[in-house]
């Protein structure tokens, strides 16, 4: 598994209260079986993981919920190899 991390802007309705958020980010690559009901060649589906994980413990502990800490799974068929690919991936999944 690959680890780096990232500084992503914030953004509020209030624009006093913008922040940044310290994000680590994990990738590797994964592989899981095809459908017992698929009817062509049975080999495995090559995916790619991809975590993207809230770290900054400040921001953390001011937030009234834990579930608005940003932790993001995502499973792309996309070739991830190196951390830019992964940031790539994680900024289409922003929008």
């Amino acid at each position: 598994m690959t680890e780096g991390s990232y500084d992503l802007p914030l953004t509020s309705n209030d624009k006093r209260d913008r922040k940044i958020a310290t994000i680590e980010i994990k990738f590797c690559k994964v592989s899981i079986a095809a459908p017992k009901k698929f009817k062509g060649e049975k080999k495995p589906i090559i995916l790619y993981a991809i975590e993207a994980r809230e770290a900054n413990k400040n921001r953390i502990n001011s937030l009234k919920k834990k579930d608005e800490q940003i932790l993001w799974r995502l499973l792309t068929t996309h070739k991830v190899d190196n951390y830019e690919q992964a940031i790539e991936c994680i900024n289409w999944y922003k929008k």
